[in-house]
């Protein structure tokens, strides 16, 4: 750490737990270093392999991988400690989390913060998550959305669409959980109607808006009748589409999931067919 660096956190107040704030940050800036090094020697060794390789090149890559693994895990776990130390009530007191955040993204070091933001107060994640997506690191948040609470995933992905990265939602839809009827539809109006349909299962509380855009734009009648469950309100145009091309038995099941006026609508279309 400079001189002048030191001499103008001096001039702060709270000085001794910037300070120390500063030389732990060195030390996470290390470690991370050491990472994205291992990470590279074993995305450099994968590349390296072919079928052609023999066994005793295979086990020596092997060797090599799992040499390098084992330090990766050693290094991640640094890391975890890290962030339990300084994340720790009776640390840096004076300094706000958000503060320490805002310092850590900085540094680069957002993909930690991405990694470890379970450590976090609850309280603190969503703005976290906005620092976090608006300074680039929004595909760190995607790899590692285990650590978030799914009650932000709608959070995340409408933050992400926001600032245009609906395409990154799309790709990574699967590692989201009950995303809402106004994500989907933001999808679909981007484009995205495949990775909706496809990935139904990850949504909750669609509605018949949804429904027709997925049936006007290429069908989508199998996806919709095997999903039926995560639809609400859906009407009687809709259950004469999945009926006319044979689903009927998934409308009887379904029934509730489309609104109380049209049940004797539906019923009579049942009966006829």
């Amino acid at each position: 750490m400079s001189e002048l660096f030191k001499n103008e956190l001096l001039s702060q107040e709270g000085t001794e737990q910037q300070l120390l704030l500063e030389t732990k940050i060195l030390e996470l800036d290390k470690i991370s270093s050491k990472q994205y090094t291992i990470n590279r020697s074993l995305a450099k060794i994968n590349r390296s392999l072919t079928p052609d390789d023999n066994n005793e090149n295979q086990d020596k890559f092997q060797a090599k991988m799992e040499k390098l693994k084992s330090s990766l895990t050693k290094l991640q776990n640094e890391e975890t400690n890290w962030f339990i130390y300084v994340l720790d009530p009776s640390r840096f007191q004076e300094l706000d989390l958000e503060v320490i955040v805002e310092r850590l993204i900085s540094k680069h070091l957002g993909d930690s913060v991405a990694r470890n933001i379970s450590r976090f107060p609850e309280k603190h994640h969503k703005a976290i998550l906005e620092k976090l997506v608006g300074t680039g690191y929004s595909s760190d948040v995607l790899k590692n959305m285990s650590q978030f609470s799914v009650e932000h995933h709608n959070f995340i992905a409408q933050r992400l669409i926001n600032c245009g990265y609906s395409w990154l939602v799309a790709e990574n839809i699967s590692r989201f959980a009950k995303l809402n009827a106004d994500i989907a539809r933001q999808l679909v109006d981007n484009g995205y109607i495949a990775a909706v349909a496809h990935n139904l299962s990850q949504f909750a509380k669609l509605n018949a808006d949804i429904a027709q855009k997925l049936i006007d734009a290429m069908g989508y009648m199998k996806e919709i009748s095997r999903n039926l469950s995560r639809f609400e309100g859906l009407d009687t145009g809709i259950a004469q589409t999945l009926i006319d091309k044979g689903y009927h038995s998934e409308v009887a099941r379904n029934i509730f999931q489309f609104s109380v006026e049209h049940h004797n609508a539906i019923a009579q279309i049942l009966t006829d067919k």
